[in-house]
């Protein structure tokens, strides 16, 4: 799902497959945090604060990629 997002906008936003392959990690967590009930700990436990900063870390380039590209 990620790829095919991202081809929609590869021509406007490059990013470098290191982004690609976070952003395909990071889909798989939103689901998992946006169903909680389907997992058997609690999201808080999965994910701590280290690795919230981690894929915040990850994350910022690539949204400041996309606002970038919204702006012009």
């Amino acid at each position: 799902m990620t790829e095919r997002l991202y081809a929609e906008i590869q021509d406007k936003v490059v990013l470098t497959e290191e982004q690609i392959e976070f952003l395909e990690e990071l889909t798989s967590v939103a689901v998992s945090a946006r169903y909680e009930d389907m997992e058997l700990t609690d999201p808080s436990e999965i994910y701590t604060k280290s690795v919230v900063e981690e894929y915040m870390q990850k994350a910022l380039p690539i949204i400041e990629k996309l606002r970038a590209s919204v702006q012009s």
